[in-house]
């Protein structure tokens, strides 16, 4: 597969371009075909329930398949074809593997700004990095955490190909292969090798999303909704300009948490509705902010399955929770905008242009008969 070593992204929400404050409270993360990756990972030991609730769910829109070891998974959307395959079967992934993840693909969009991404396929960064984020509380901790991370990481497959403008394009040269070659640590930096087989601005590096840094130290159930609320905003931002805010269900959440089913567990409530209530108090504690609001909107008096089909989180953002997005909403607009107004000029130009014709035509005849 050959990379095109000189192509130039525009990076939304890169570090360099944030202010002070944002940069202070957010790391910017590649969001781009990650959600379905993510929330894969999130539901590892369950895959079948997940991509049934995940079909329930998409209506149409997407097509989630397993194949018969339970070990590969393949999606299907309007813009995307994955595959992702992971190692033995039905066993849950470690919480430090889907945070090493994330800060890994901080990292890779953060060093992508300044050096040649097909150059240099390592990411490099300090331990202490994960204990300062909140991850862990120690470096033995952290050491330990990051080898079992690492192993599960590095084993984890992917095929994928991406629709651009109506044409696909291979991700991975039509080949499964591990996203990650190989990691490890020394001397109290870490370091990560990507495949460079992999074309990772493809894959993922066209569009970021900002998620507070609040999100590590917390619980894994909480982190998982928190990834989604700030990866899924990024898509709402048309909402978010307009409305200041956008809504998630409950069974998208049921799912993306790898809740068990209401009918499966004989304290339904506690264990779905519950679960969900307890995410959302613990993001909104790690947040703490007037900007960044959490409702919960569901009939007190239904039966859990009424809950889990009608109700739905409502999450509103201002300041510099929604600063970003809207702008990128804005450019959005502009664009819509100057293309609307460049096609209505050529549909008149058009008209004058037949118009000229036509009259022209009637000229020419008027003159034969004179």
């Amino acid at each position: 597969m050959t990379n095109n070593e000189n192509s130039k992204l525009s990076f939304t929400f890169t570090e360099n371009n944030a202010s002070e404050e944002t940069r202070e409270h957010f790391l910017s993360i590649p969001n781009q075909n990650i959600r379905p990756l993510y929330n894969s990972m999130s539901n590892k030991s369950d895959l079948q329930q997940f991509i049934t609730r995940q079909n329930a769910i998409g209506k149409g829109k997407q097509d989630w398949q397993l194949n018969s070891s339970n070990t590969k998974l393949s999606y299907k959307s309007e813009n995307a074809d994955l595959e992702i395959e992971f190692s033995k079967p039905k066993k849950k992934l470690s919480k430090g593997c889907k945070n090493i993840f994330i800060y890994s693909l901080h990292k890779l969009g953060q060093q992508n700004i300044t050096t040649n991404l097909f150059e240099d396929l390592s990411i490099e960064f300090p331990m202490q990095d994960l204990i300062d984020l909140g991850m862990y509380s120690s470096l033995r901790a952290c050491r330990q955490a990051f080898n079992t991370a690492i192993d599960e990481l590095t084993s984890i497959k992917l095929k994928a190909s991406i629709k651009e403008k109506n044409r696909s394009k291979t991700v991975t040269n039509n080949d499964i292969t591990v996203m990650f070659i190989k990691a490890g640590y020394t001397r109290g930096n870490c370091y990560i090798l990507l495949n460079k087989h992999i074309d990772w601005n493809l894959f993922a590096l066209k569009t970021f999303a900002l998620l507070p840094k609040s999100y590590f130290p917390l619980y894994e159930s909480a982190q998982d909704l928190m990834f989604n609320i700030f990866s899924l905003a990024r898509q709402k931002k048309q909402d978010i300009a307009s409305k200041g805010y956008f809504t998630i269900g409950f069974r998208t959440i049921q799912s993306w948490l790898n809740l068990p089913d209401e009918k499966a567990t004989p304290q339904a409530k506690r264990d779905t509705l519950g679960a969900i209530e307890k995410a959302v108090k613990a993001i909104k504690e790690a947040e703490n902010s007037k900007d960044f609001i959490i409702t919960l909107d569901y009939n007190r008096n239904g039966s859990i399955a009424e809950i889990l089909n009608e109700g739905y989180i409502t999450i509103h953002l201002k300041g510099i929770y929604a600063q970003k997005i809207i702008e990128l909403n804005e450019r959005q607009q502009a664009k819509i905008t100057a293309a609307t107004k460049k096609q209505e000029r050529i549909i008149e130009q058009a008209k004058i242009k037949n118009l000229s014709e036509k009259l022209k035509k009637e000229d020419n005849e008027c003159q034969k008969k004179d």
